[in-house]
């Protein structure tokens, strides 16, 4: 099997960051600016909180070729 990266998400982490803490602030998401520890935090706290949407992010395409048929499948599950 060969996987190549074709493309990846620059700025995902903030991403991820503004989108959680635009969830629970009075602030629009577009007035958030948090610093790298804030980033880290509410990584951490998604993580932590099973709190998946925020980590649906698209942060990497890849191109996998030579993969079985039942790879595929379970991949795109």
């Amino acid at each position: 099997m060969k996987v190549f990266l074709l493309k990846y998400t620059e700025g995902g982490e903030e991403i991820v960051a503004v989108t959680g803490f635009g969830t629970h602030s009075a602030k629009s998401a577009a007035d958030i600016q948090p610093s790298r520890k804030g980033v880290q935090r509410m990584i951490e706290f998604a993580i932590d909180k099973k709190h998946s949407s925020l980590l649906n992010f698209p942060y990497y395409v890849v191109t996998i070729e030579e993969a079985s048929r039942s790879f595929t499948h379970q991949w795109v599950r």
